[in-house]
């Protein structure tokens, strides 16, 4: 979306440590099965999801990094050009639209139970490294790399492993305190972490 947004002249050599909020989203289960199977409708049914998931992370300000793998990675803060003082408020709004899009995929996917259609998420707030990976002419991404991202992607394990739709980081948490009710967890021991990483998770006002 930056390059679309007529944004190629920002200095491809420039980067940038910044406070930012990172979400990991998983693939929701449906499309996981396609690709297992070899299904032909796997390109239509990602392409809806993915262009779902852009427009709410648009709305929020925030950029999707990554569009390939079996995750998505969602930035706010990280754009190269800008700067987000509220980059964790807008990261958990973003997340709460993004837990509730599964009635509208399992519909348009015309899924009989809704569950395959089911995302979760984490959100992680931190120092990032915020640039430009790739090459200048040919085919290049922001990005927004370090400790940050990577404590993020390994929350997003722990909410499969916990089956929670949103795990929260106790960076985030102070970010988002009075925004939502959230329940602290056990703390739970991250791959590169010598201590527990305290968690938070997100409870639906009903």
């Amino acid at each position: 979306t930056l390059l679309l947004g007529g944004e190629t002249n920002l200095d491809h050599a420039v980067a940038e440590e910044r406070q930012a909020t990172v979400v990991f989203l998983g693939l929701p289960d449906h499309l996981r099965e396609l690709e297992r199977l070899e299904d032909s409708r796997i390109l239509s049914h990602r392409q809806l999801f993915s262009e779902r998931v852009a427009r709410i992370t648009h709305q929020f300000g925030g950029i999707v990094h990554d569009f390939q793998a079996d995750y998505l990675m969602l930035g706010f803060g990280t754009h190269p050009g800008r700067v987000d003082s509220r980059h964790a408020h807008h990261a958990f709004m973003c997340a709460q639209h993004l837990v509730g899009l599964k009635a509208e995929l399992a519909r348009k996917w015309k899924l009989e139970e809704a569950a395959g259609a089911r995302l979760q998420v984490s959100v992680n707030t931190g120092q990032v490294a915020v640039g430009w990976v790739g090459t200048q002419r040919q085919k290049r991404a922001s990005a927004a790399i370090g400790d940050t991202t990577n404590v993020a992607a390994r929350l997003l394990g722990t909410a499969k492993k916990m089956n929670l739709d949103m795990v929260v980081s106790e960076s985030a948490f102070q970010q988002l305190q009075g925004a939502a009710h959230f329940e602290a967890l056990p703390p739970v021991m991250l791959k590169g972490k010598t201590e527990a990483v305290h968690i938070y998770r997100w409870v639906p006002e009903l």
